[in-house]
């Protein structure tokens, strides 16, 4: 067992995304960011043996996220997270925590700069 913890960051990946609560807003995508944190609760064989095969695929991931937000529209950033969650989650081994925030960037909400963000993880 290895006394070194090992974590892989997904940081600020962008898409298009039709969001919003009502029709005429989710006729616009919009710019959503999704981060996401891997925490293996092993050491990965990757660091032993630098061999891809051995390692997350992060644009795998990444096309997982592209692929859950071009199929459809979302009404709310909830949502939007749960079925990125499944689908990331789907492809990793049981032995990965997995966190994710979803960021919409510029909601339609006057004075609200820093956009608003979501975030699920495995207990």
């Amino acid at each position: 067992m290895s006394l070194r913890k090992s974590v892989l960051y997904i940081d600020s990946y962008e898409c298009k995304v039709k969001l919003g609560c009502l029709a005429d807003e989710r006729a616009h995508p919009q710019d959503v960011r999704f981060s996401c944190r891997l925490d293996f609760r092993e050491e990965p064989l990757a660091n032993l043996t630098d061999e891809l095969k051995d390692a997350i695929c992060y644009d795998k991931l990444t096309q997982l996220i592209a692929s859950a937000c071009s199929q459809r529209e979302f009404k709310t950033v909830e949502h939007l997270a749960h079925i990125c969650f499944e689908k990331i989650r789907s492809d990793l081994p049981a032995s990965i925590k997995l966190f994710l925030e979803v960021h919409k960037v510029k909601p339609p909400i006057q004075n609200l700069l820093g956009g608003v963000r979501f975030t699920l993880e495995d207990s």
